[in-house]
């Protein structure tokens, strides 16, 4: 399974940037950054492992985790200044994140040999409740309850990998499935990106 577990550090890093980044806006210390970065990356896949039994969580046994929280943390502080960069981060981050986590979430459920809709609700709960967590932390609405589709795609998606994986190739299944979820999301998030209202980001010039 090396290319589910490439999967899994891709969607890390992505998830791990998104909750940096957003900690930096919000002019946070460094411990507060690296705990933003934590509950962003695995908050959803703890939750999941604990529903499913699997204690401790995958990550207090793996030591890769938390490296890249901490690499995620410094790459984040190098652009911290440019405020643009790091929003565009959070929601590149947020895509990135959504499309690896969903199957991550799925394939656990696979392993457990549970139905389609408890798979994809576990798809749903490893890439969403993290940010859930984090936008909670940082005193937002969040992003996922006040978006129509976000938690709907992964939802759509997840089941789309249960019922793909058994009969094509897992990198085809995997490659389909992915970029079905990215290319969605970052077409709704265009506006945000090349318009974006420069009065809705908090500053971070001088932190």
């Amino acid at each position: 399974m090396i290319l589910l577990s490439i999967l899994d550090y891709i969607g890390s890093c992505a998830f791990c940037m998104s909750g940096a980044a957003m900690a930096y806006t919000l002019r946070m210390s460094l411990f507060g950054v690296f705990i933003m970065s934590l509950i962003a990356g695995y908050g959803g896949s703890c939750i999941r492992d604990t529903m499913l039994g699997n204690t401790p969580p995958i990550l207090f046994q793996t030591p890769l985790y938390w490296y890249i929280a901490i690499f995620t943390v410094f790459f984040i502080s190098l652009i911290k200044r440019q405020a643009a960069q790091v929003e565009k981060i959070v929601i590149i981050g947020d895509a990135v994140g959504l499309a690896a986590f969903t199957i991550m979430g799925v394939q656990k459920g696979i392993e457990a040999e549970l139905g389609p809709i408890q798979c994809a609700m576990l798809g749903v709960i490893s890439s969403c409740f993290g940010g859930i967590i984090r936008d909670v932390i940082a005193n937002k609405m969040p992003f996922v309850l006040k978006d129509r589709s976000y938690a709907f795609i992964g939802f759509f998606c997840g089941l789309s990998y249960f019922y793909l994986s058994p009969h094509l190739n897992l990198l085809y299944t995997i490659i389909a499935v992915v970029s079905l979820i990215f290319i969605i999301r970052i077409y709704e998030a265009k506006n945000i990106l090349l318009n974006k209202d420069k009065g809705s980001v908090t500053p971070v010039s001088k932190w």
